[in-house]
């Protein structure tokens, strides 16, 4: 959606999308480079470019939307009044699995158990991780060895 406010500004506009379109471009590369740590020692928090990047992307709708209020009217009936009719739908229907999600109530939680939800938690043919449970054996998930009276203890 943010080429479609490059598309649609000119002059000043233009100019603020691509710088921000470009720093969010790049602050995505730098983001997946760190979730899969191949950054080395050089590792900067995630949440911090996650952040920067949706910072970037509000610039860069920020053209759009003021081409939208002010330039659009001015001009004739072309492809920018149907990129901005593209583009407000495209906005509505990015939103409609959000809706569906919210709908329930449970927003796509598992409905039956812990076990459940803890079924993704297989672990890995290479023994990727362990997980320690410690806790009351009536409410672990899997059976454990006792620890201490009213202390269960379970590694996966």
């Amino acid at each position: 959606m943010a080429l479609v406010g490059l598309l649609l500004s000119r002059g000043e506009r233009r100019r603020i999308a691509t710088k921000a379109a470009s720093i969010a471009t790049l602050t995505l590369v730098v983001a997946a480079l760190d979730a899969r740590h191949w950054m080395g020692s050089f590792a900067p928090d995630l949440d911090v470019l996650l952040a920067l990047y949706v910072v970037m992307l509000a610039f860069a709708h920020r053209p759009r939307r003021q081409r939208l209020e002010n330039d659009l009217r001015q001009a004739g009936f072309g492809w920018r009044q149907v990129a901005a009719g593209l583009s407000v739908t495209a906005l509505i229907v990015a939103a409609v699995p959000f809706a569906a999600i919210f709908a329930s109530g449970r927003f796509d939680l598992p409905t039956t158990s812990v076990a459940e939800s803890l079924s993704t938690l297989a672990p890995s043919s290479a023994g990727g991780y362990r997980v320690l449970w410690l806790g009351d054996p009536s409410v672990l998930p899997l059976a454990g060895w006792s620890v201490a009276p009213g202390l269960a203890a379970r590694r996966r």
